[in-house]
């Protein structure tokens, strides 16, 4: 098993993968997080502790919730939700400038 405290970066982009983001709730070390183009599903409220979260893909996948999740001060550089069923608005993430950068 995994020790998943430990991860800073996950990518697994295989169209077979399945599953639930929850499970990277509390994983609060995550840099970088790429399912894009994945069967995986769920809230991206689950972030919302993930401090030092750098570049979140997960285009083409089941996610679902409001930009604002994604509002709190940590490092975000690169968001990639497209496909995605996140609803919100562009200024719920002003609370970090430089993400458009």
């Amino acid at each position: 098993q995994i020790d998943l405290e430990m991860l800073r970066e996950v990518v697994l982009t295989s169209p077979k993968l399945t599953g639930d983001i929850k499970v990277f709730e509390g994983v609060k070390n995550l840099q970088v997080l790429d399912l894009h183009g994945t069967q995986v599903t769920g809230d991206i409220l689950t972030f919302r502790r993930t401090q030092f979260l750098r570049s979140l893909s997960l285009g083409n996948t089941n996610v679902f919730g409001d930009l604002a999740a994604l509002s709190h001060p940590f490092d975000l550089r690169e968001i990639d939700l497209s496909f995605t069923k996140v609803t919100g608005t562009l200024e719920g993430l002003m609370g970090d400038p430089d993400i458009f950068n």
